[in-house]
């Protein structure tokens, strides 16, 4: 069983990187001659190999593989959509035969009708599969929303933690899989971080995978809206989702019982070095960034130590991020301070902490209040965030949608209304009964 779910993962992870990069590339070549690998030993006792899809669970031998449903969510969905309920791996498999199975599986094309015979004019002649009577019913399946596909990358966020944190060895497909959860947030979540906060019951999800996947939904945004380019974003996803790892470690490991759990440059050092432990795997740059990012954003004196260099372009946009999820989040756990305050706090009260230019930039995209936030007028409705104005930010484009019977959209940049916004509800607090109305 545990050769069949490597073979599982790796077949998942060469669809995740088959996704974001060619069938040549190099990511995917790798995770693919695993995946075949693991195969070829799987099928040298067996007959054939079959893989069922039962509601949204993978079964072989007879037994459901409850723990890989997150990590194979992609084969399961992809496999679905195309009407597919069994596969068959026969001993003859050969690599290509895969490769062009995995381009099937991936392939926006409707699925024939006689797959098999699809399958020899692809020269898949050693795989085979069975069909759901009624293919398209699949895809009646009620769309999964945001607040869903958040806590699904919550989970994976921690998933990935643990991975690390148990000083397992990280085998390239996990490196894929991490791609994949910002992949998932460039293509589901992308600029709707306000509608998350003030994130779930610290006492139910660490506060820190929260605040990582927060600072990853804004790191994302921000790094594609200034046009840094698709595998910069990438790689500045991943360190987002990776730079508060010694907060993790700290809370799951004794080890580190030493290390105060308020010394954010103890916690910031701790997690680059374990971030640098796994550099031939992950790269160089989450270590980088969790070590950089509390330093000044100017060479000099600063965070008790002697900073050379200016930090890394990824560690000053992840201070950014990371300092405005933090103040959003708010030091109390049942606490969610206005987007306006950490207006105030960046811009004002902390000079030299980030990179003047880049944080006038995020302002300009975020806004003072991000698209989403449910505010108050001076007239005393209440309105939703719709638009920024990256010349004026205290004068958004919202639309009123209490009272409901005035529904309309205002922009506050046009001064011949006289509306202003007065207050920022908080979502989960007065703002709540008023959410369904968004």
């Amino acid at each position: 069983m545990d050769k069949i779910n490597e073979f599982l993962r790796s077949l998942c992870a060469s669809m995740a990187a088959a996704r974001m990069f060619p069938l040549e590339h190099p990511q995917v070549r790798s995770v693919t001659d695993a995946a075949y690998a693991t195969l070829t030993e799987i099928l040298k006792d067996r007959d054939q190999l079959v893989i069922g899809i039962v509601e949204d669970e993978l079964v072989f031998d007879n037994q459901i593989s409850f723990d890989l449903s997150t990590m194979m969510q992609l084969f399961i969905a992809t496999a679905k959509k195309k009407g597919i309920e069994k596969i068959y791996f026969q001993p003859e498999t050969g690599r290509d035969e895969l490769v062009r199975f995995i381009s099937f599986l991936l392939s926006k094309e409707e699925a024939p009708g006689n797959v098999q015979d699809h399958f020899v004019a692809l020269g898949i002649q050693n795989i085979k599969v069975s069909r759901l009577t009624t293919p398209m019913e699949q895809q009646k399946k009620e769309k999964v929303g945001p607040q869903e596909s958040y806590e699904e990358l919550l989970k994976q966020v921690l998933q990935a933690h643990a991975r690390i944190l148990g000083e397992q060895k990280i085998q390239t497909n996990a490196y894929v899989e991490l791609k994949m959860v910002v992949f998932n947030i460039m293509e589901r979540l992308m600029g709707r971080y306000q509608e998350f906060l003030p994130g779930p019951d610290p006492d139910q999800v660490p506060r820190e995978a929260v605040h990582s996947l927060n600072t990853a939904l804004l790191s994302v945004h921000f790094a594609s809206k200034i046009a840094l380019g698709h595998e910069n974003v990438l790689d500045i996803g991943i360190s987002s989702l990776l730079f508060d790892i010694g907060r993790a470690a700290r809370r799951q490991n004794s080890r580190f019982a030493e290390v105060p759990a308020d010394d954010e440059r103890a916690l910031s050092v701790l997690g680059a070095k374990i971030l640098a432990q796994q550099a031939h795997n992950l790269g160089h740059l989450p270590a980088t960034v969790a070590f950089e990012r509390l330093l000044p954003c100017e060479p000099g004196e600063g965070a008790g130590l002697a900073v050379p260099q200016k930090p890394h372009t990824a560690s000053t946009i992840v201070a950014i991020c990371s300092g405005y999820d933090a103040i959003n989040l708010g030091k109390d756990p049942g606490e969610s301070y206005p987007p306006d305050l950490a207006y105030e706090l960046m811009t004002r009260k902390s000079p030299g902490r980030y990179h003047p230019h880049l944080l006038a930039k995020f302002f300009g995209i975020m806004g003072i209040w991000p698209a989403g936030s449910l505010v108050r007028l001076s007239d005393g409705s209440v309105a939703v965030v719709r638009e920024q104005h990256e010349e004026d930010l205290f004068s958004p484009r919202v639309e009123v949608v209490f009272p409901e019977e005035d529904k309309k959209v205002v922009d506050l940049k046009l001064k011949d209304h006289g509306l202003t916004i007065i207050d920022t509800l908080n979502p989960s607090g007065e703002g709540k009964k008023y959410r369904h109305l968004i």
